[in-house]
């Protein structure tokens, strides 16, 4: 089992509020942590917010652009491409969930 705790980071509640706390992650999976000694990694979340993922309910990730001339132009190929790039900058954004 491996665990990770963050430290110090502004964890959203169920409330809306943000508040300092100590979050553990043990396999992949968030929750409490009951052995210190089997702590594989700590981070220092400092000035770090921590949130659920987001869900984006109105999304385009096969656009590129709005006008919709050019979208038309794009092959099935070039729009695949523009789809992952999309999805990759969306995850990054801390978005999760999508709506297409």
């Amino acid at each position: 089992m491996t665990s990770e705790v963050l430290e110090n980071a502004q964890v959203l509640g169920a409330d809306g509020v943000f508040r300092t706390g100590t979050v553990v992650i043990n396999d992949g999976v968030f929750g409490s942590h009951d052995d210190p000694a089997a702590v594989t990694a700590r981070t220092d979340a400092t000035g770090l917010w921590l949130t659920p993922g987001f869900v984006d309910v109105h999304t385009h990730l096969a656009w590129r652009a709005f006008n919709a001339a050019e979208r038309e132009r794009r092959t099935p190929k070039e729009q695949a491409g523009d789809v992952r790039l999309n999805a990759v900058r969306t995850l990054a954004a801390g978005v999760t969930g999508i709506r297409d």
